[in-house]
């Protein structure tokens, strides 16, 4: 029969402690690094669509002064042009994290953009293909964003941006309804693709201002109900409204009181945009925060339990080694009287030995 000692059965018993508490510390810290790296993902994703989200704010501004320069055949808007593709090209120069994830469409887009600008320099191309060219880009632009929104899994997150995709639906929309009346004001004429380009892009914002008040929470509902009670919002809709009702040239604003009121309204609602990306700056950070102390807890809790474990060995050490010292001190009495019987056998009494003389004496006086 195998037996082990006391103390090769706490080493054991201390190695398999230190087994366990290594392997739930791997599972334990997988999780954390994971959640980490969650945090860290949606931090990129938040980034990307801020990034994104600048991007086509500068391109719908130079879409619009473009249509303006184009239509007026050079007469208005042509340093505005020129200062506007400045601060779209710093947009794009600062895109980083956005770059990598466009798709097939914009992976041309820089060169679709240069060639775009060129055409509106040389006045090249008519004010509608301008337009239209520039909405396209723009497009593509959002393709991407819907694209990022997708892989946010974060859940409040996604619920924020549900509602702030509709508010950029409705940016788009004004942006569209600026730049073709910015080219019908700059031409001082009627122009039916223009007039059918504006119609459309104001049943979109309505559609688009229906959904954002289903989803946005109250405090956004009353920023926006704000909003459309400052004078350029409800004038920059009048006049629209009015052009779609009755299309009279002599009637049309002049093209940069028209684009100024219409940029100020559309500024307005680029500030509840703003508001957003604080939202979700503030849902990153914590999140990031939530995850390294998790992490940074888990470690300190790792590092104390392995401590325990092996302050625990030690004092288990220290016991063994008096317990083994006391069980050897009463294994010997037993031994010893364990061999007695052995020894009186085989020793003579004093008794005996005096009786054996007195029997001797006996016999030699008789």
């Amino acid at each position: 029969m195998i037996t082990t000692s006391i103390s090769e059965r706490l080493k054991l018993l201390i190695s398999l402690s230190l087994l366990v508490t290594v392997v739930f510390a791997i599972v334990i810290g997988y999780y954390l690094f994971g959640q980490l790296h969650q945090a860290e993902k949606l931090q990129r994703q938040s980034l990307a669509i801020q990034k994104t989200a600048a991007i086509i704010h500068n391109l719908q501004k130079e879409r619009g002064l473009s249509s303006g320069f184009v239509g007026s055949r050079g007469a208005v808007f042509g340093s505005e042009v020129l200062n506007q593709r400045v601060n779209t090209s710093h947009a794009l120069s600062h895109a980083g994290v956005v770059e990598h994830s466009y798709n097939s469409y914009n992976k041309t887009f820089h060169t679709k953009l240069t060639a775009l600008r060129h055409k509106v320099d040389a006045l090249s191309t008519p004010a509608i293909d301008a337009f239209d060219t520039y909405t396209d880009l723009i497009s593509g632009m959002r393709s991407d964003y819907l694209g990022q929104v997708i892989t946010v899994s974060h859940f409040q997150m996604r619920n924020q941006l549900q509602a702030y995709t509709n508010l950029m639906a409705m940016k788009e929309a004004m942006g569209q309804m600026r730049g073709a009346m910015a080219a019908v004001t700059s031409r001082h004429a009627i122009d039916h693709q223009l007039y059918l380009r504006i119609a459309h892009a104001k049943a979109e914002f309505d559609i688009a201002e229906g959904r954002f008040l289903v989803m946005a929470n109250p405090k956004e509902q009353e920023h926006y109900a704000m909003i459309k009670t400052y004078a350029e919002f409800a004038l920059m809709f009048q006049t629209i409204d009015a052009f779609l009702a009755h299309p009279n040239p002599q009637e049309l604003s002049e093209p940069h009181a028209w684009f100024v009121m219409a940029t100020e309204a559309i500024d307005n609602v680029y500030g509840i945009e703003n508001g957003y990306f604080i939202r979700f700056n503030t849902i990153v950070e914590e999140e990031l925060s939530t995850a390294r102390m998790g992490l940074i807890y888990g470690i300190v809790i790792f590092a104390l339990m392995i401590a325990s474990i092996l302050l625990l060995g030690e004092k288990l050490r220290g016991v063994s080694k008096k317990i083994s010292h006391f069980w050897m001190n009463t294994k010997m009495p037993s031994t010893e009287a364990a061999l007695s019987p052995k020894r009186r056998s085989t020793v003579s009494s004093p008794t005996s030995t005096n009786r054996f003389a007195t029997f001797q004496d006996t016999r030699r006086r008789s």
